[in-house]
């Protein structure tokens, strides 16, 4: 099976931010079973997979696949198939929900698949850290209105007078990555892992940091989601209600204290990497294989 596979106008890719990350990711799930061409012409292409590049899109050979993000209407009704990240978001194309990505409302069908996000390998290993007086809390990615965690960041002097928190930063202080391949070590030296994500579009997209997150071991705590649930199930104990991240508010800093005397008190923690497991290249790249077989 030969693909071909692009992301809007990047010819090359590099683990810097998250969308290219996945990319990464998905592209290494798929050359399990496949000889895949990262944004180069490929001889004979079977299939073409598209992400947010409308030119490489009606240029493509092969059958062809468009990713749910940008919507497009023209770009939705020529592909063979549109692939989203999470069952929720599937779900709701197929359906005819109206939302963000789908603002006509129509419902796609089966023409909706989903692409599992694949967790690097480097992640996927967990190790004990001994239990200290001082809980390390870590914040990875860029901070931006959509990711700053209020509650916490802004009331961390609040926090302190209940708990000994140590915040890793997995930025410095003008906002760049660290190096990805630093990154497993960095969650890997934390105790709790917090993601700040909050908005309308988390509801059903996903989400790369909690998932390394767990399968390092590390519990997370974030905001419920439908596509989070879908994850770690409704009765997931670190969960904070929808709001929670972006509110000044007494009660939202108190659901955030709630969270770290559970991790603090609990004998048992959950087993983070069970959560995942689906996300693991050997499982995705099995995924991807039957829903592309099918497709030819």
């Amino acid at each position: 099976m030969n693909i071909f596979y692009q992301y809007s106008w990047l010819k090359s890719l590099s683990p810097i931010r998250g969308d290219q990350i996945n990319e990464i990711n998905t592209v290494k799930a798929l050359r399990k079973f496949a000889k895949v061409s990262y944004g180069q012409s490929i001889d004979n292409t079977d299939i073409s997979i598209i992400r947010a590049s409308k030119e490489a899109f009606r240029q493509a050979k092969g059958k062809r696949l468009w990713m749910a993000s940008p919507y497009d209407r023209e770009m939705f009704e020529k592909a063979d198939l549109i692939f989203t990240f999470t069952d929720t978001w599937t779900k709701w194309l197929r359906e005819g929900k109206t939302f963000s990505l789908n603002p006509d409302g129509i419902a796609w069908g089966d023409k909706v698949v989903t692409f599992p996000q694949t967790i690097g390998e480097d992640f996927v290993k967990t190790s004990e850290r001994k239990p200290t007086k001082t809980i390390r809390i870590g914040i990875f990615g860029r901070l931006k209105k959509s990711t700053y965690p209020v509650a916490f960041l802004d009331n961390l002097s609040k926090i302190n007078v209940f708990h000994r928190i140590e915040v890793v930063q997995g930025y410095n202080a003008t906002n760049s990555h660290v190096s990805y391949k630093n990154m497993p070590a960095s969650i890997r030296h934390c105790d709790l892992i917090l993601v700040g994500q909050h908005g309308d579009e988390w509801e059903f997209c996903g989400n790369i940091k909690p998932l390394e997150a767990a399968a390092c071991g590390r519990p997370v705590i974030l905001e419920r989601s439908s596509a989070r649930e879908e994850t770690f199930g409704k009765n997931y104990r670190f969960f904070v209600e929808r709001g929670t991240m972006a509110s000044r508010s007494t009660s939202a800093m108190h659901s955030i204290i709630k969270k770290i005397n559970f991790y603090k008190n609990s004998k048992v923690l959950p087993d983070m990497p069970k959560y995942v497991e689906k996300h693991r290249i050997e499982n995705t790249s099995k995924v991807l294989e039957g829903i592309l077989k099918r497709l030819l």
